[in-house]
């Protein structure tokens, strides 16, 4: 009967110890703005060591969501949650440290959530950073409104202009050709007209 609760005392203490170590490895990501009626897209990470997968959790403000998170790519629901647009909208991402091939998860189309502070603006911006690894990026620009012209309205990286034609559909971002070195600090910031967000089409090309 000893061995029994000594045995199940050491269970105890490791399974709480575990569960503790868990939860300090966590790290989160979070949105803050106002809903437009869209949904987010998130890519994932496989967990440390190659185990499972990098989110443990998305929150809308404050409260767990119900969406699939164990895949390569997952949705965050927002349109099942009745929210109105134009609500104010808080996403948590709670995700394990030490994923692989990417230490965190990337949203997909970050300009999905209106940031406040552009809230009565025409257009809107959001902003990803990373380390360069000898790969380009390679953009969704969707068609402006009736047709006409497209959504983006100027990439701004490392603080200068992109000079070369992005009016189009599909492009691709050649930070190739931008002579940056290897493990170099990448920022891109992307203004567009609102509601017609781009979509970054491979955004582990950026560590």
């Amino acid at each position: 009967m000893k061995k029994l609760i000594i045995k199940s005392f050491l269970f105890a203490c490791i399974f709480t110890n575990t569960i503790s170590a868990q939860l300090n490895v966590r790290g989160s990501l979070y949105l803050e703005g106002t809903y437009n009626g869209k949904n987010l897209f998130i890519k994932n990470s496989y967990g440390p060591g190659g185990m499972g997968y990098c989110v443990n959790q998305t929150l809308v403000n404050g409260k767990p969501t119900k969406n699939k998170i164990n895949g390569d790519m997952f949705m965050v629901d927002l349109t099942s949650l009745g929210l109105k647009t134009g609500e104010n909208v808080k996403i948590e991402i709670l995700y394990s440290k030490d994923c692989t091939p990417r230490l965190k998860p990337l949203i997909l189309n970050p300009g999905a959530i209106t940031t406040n502070n552009e809230a009565n603006k025409e257009n809107a911006s959001f902003t990803i950073e990373g380390i360069y690894s000898f790969q380009n990026i390679f953009i969704s620009n969707p068609a402006g409104p009736n047709g006409k012209g497209f959504g983006l309205k100027e990439i701004i990286i490392n603080g200068k202009p992109l000079t070369t034609n992005f009016n189009l559909p599909t492009f691709e971002i050649d930070l190739f050709a931008l002579n940056l070195k290897n493990e170099e600090s990448v920022k891109i910031e992307f203004k567009y007209l609102k509601g017609y967000d781009p979509t970054i089409l491979n955004p582990e090309a950026l560590k």
